[in-house]
């Protein structure tokens, strides 16, 4: 779903804004319930969004995770020791660089070795147009590797949840977020940019509470 198509606009988003705004007023009883009500609104309306991608991307996000999720358990300074928490910041690196090496330069990488060793008769202007590109010859037989929507976004983002709690400045969080989404609106311009909130939801709660305490005093 492309955030200025059709369906986004006079759809998707005005059904999310009514739902996200009117359910918890007419359910929601007392500010926690309204904010739990909330969040869980947001987050299966989020999974629809990256379902119009493809169902089976779903899978990947569930994956980033519980990568990132059993990783900040791991490097817990409280629970485990040095040696651990290193091999599991290491290892929870690795699976987050290779996901994203596989999803966004996976048919670069293809396109670089056809065309340099399996170009045929292409010119030197032809290949190097085809590596820029990231168009190869097809010799290999090898698919191109559709780009999942915010996959570089969601995936630093949970990365940085797991160095921070290897840090030590977080705690580990029994609950991690990744496909939230959030609207901005700048120079009347609407951007629809994806959000990760390391923060369970007990956490979140007191800090909306606070927020919204503040406001009324």
């Amino acid at each position: 779903m492309v955030f200025s198509s059709l369906i986004f606009c006079t759809i998707f988003l005005p059904l999310c804004l009514l739902v996200y705004y009117g359910v918890p007023r007419v359910l929601g009883k007392g500010q926690e319930r309204k904010i739990i009500l909330s969040n869980y609104i947001l987050l299966c309306f989020s999974l629809v969004f990256y379902a119009f991608g493809g169902v089976k991307y779903l899978l990947l996000i569930a994956a980033v995770i519980f990568i990132n999720w059993c990783a900040g358990f791991l490097v817990s300074k409280d629970r485990h020791g040095t040696a651990v928490r290193r091999l599991s910041l290491i290892g929870a690196v690795l699976c987050d660089m290779g996901l994203l090496f596989f999803f966004k330069y996976f048919n670069l990488f293809i396109a670089t070795i056809e065309n340099v060793f399996f170009a045929g008769k292409l010119s030197g202007a032809e290949r190097m147009a085809g590596i820029v590109s990231g168009t190869g010859t097809g010799a290999l037989g090898i698919g191109q590797i559709v780009l999942p929507v915010g996959i570089s976004f969601f995936t630093f983002q949970a990365l940085s949840y797991v160095i921070d709690v290897y840090t030590n400045t977080v705690e580990v969080q029994g609950n991690l977020f990744i496909s939230h989404f959030t609207l901005h609106v700048s120079h009347s311009s609407l951007q629809v940019l994806l959000f990760i909130t390391r923060t369970s939801l007990d956490s979140l709660q007191k800090e909306m509470l606070v927020h919204t305490s503040s406001q009324t005093v």
